[in-house]
């Protein structure tokens, strides 16, 4: 067995479980609240700025939608005044 090797183990035991583990680990979002380590790494951000940028990321989404659908409109309209009846 090596010499100080339970000693180095013993110590690294004793750290380990004092912290708490690296999931429950505060750290601050970009908007300056606290979250979880965890939050963080699965979102890249806390639950409001996440949901405010899902919630933008619809919105420009359904604009672009919407424009698409009236440019496509007001091509099928305009094709329609070009063909005599």
């Amino acid at each position: 067995m090596i010499i100080g090797y339970t000693t180095t183990i013993d110590a690294y035991r004793a750290r380990t479980f004092a912290s708490p583990p690296i999931v429950l680990r505060k750290r601050k979002c970009a908007c300056g609240k606290q979250v979880n380590a965890k939050q963080l790494a699965q979102y890249g951000a806390c639950v409001g700025c996440y949901r405010a940028h899902v919630k933008r990321s619809r919105d420009v989404a359904a604009q672009e939608h919407f424009e698409q659908a009236h440019q496509e409109a007001r091509t099928t309209t305009e094709t329609k005044e070009l063909i005599p009846a």
